[in-house]
């Protein structure tokens, strides 16, 4: 039993460090894949979300269009926590006038 857990602890802790490494190469396909990973609940730990917002609020009015897509799983995965700290960076986006309108789709 103790094994077990010894190896739960050690893969949550790997996986968590996966998206921790996904969210900080500036890739856009790993960018999408953690915030995939995080919308389903997985892995939102308080520094993944942090990363996340500091992240979206960084690019959102000037992303490319090729970032965009993995943004707007940024956002929803934001919106999916109903954490009330990232409602400001959320409603910013919804009223911003420049930001890509699939970016305001995160609910």
């Amino acid at each position: 039993t103790f094994s077990l857990l010894l190896s739960l602890l050690f893969n949550l802790a790997h996986a968590q460090n996966d998206v921790t490494s996904l969210l900080n190469t500036g890739d856009t396909k790993q960018l999408r894949q953690a915030a995939k990973l995080m919308t389903t609940g997985k892995q939102n730990t308080a520094e993944n979300l942090r990363l996340l917002a500091n992240i979206i609020k960084q690019e959102y009015e000037t992303a490319p269009t090729n970032r965009i897509d993995a943004l707007s799983w940024g956002c929803r995965a934001l919106g999916a926590t109903s954490d009330s700290q990232y409602m400001p960076l959320l409603q910013s986006i919804y009223q911003s006038k420049v930001a890509h309108k699939k970016l305001k789709k995160y609910e």
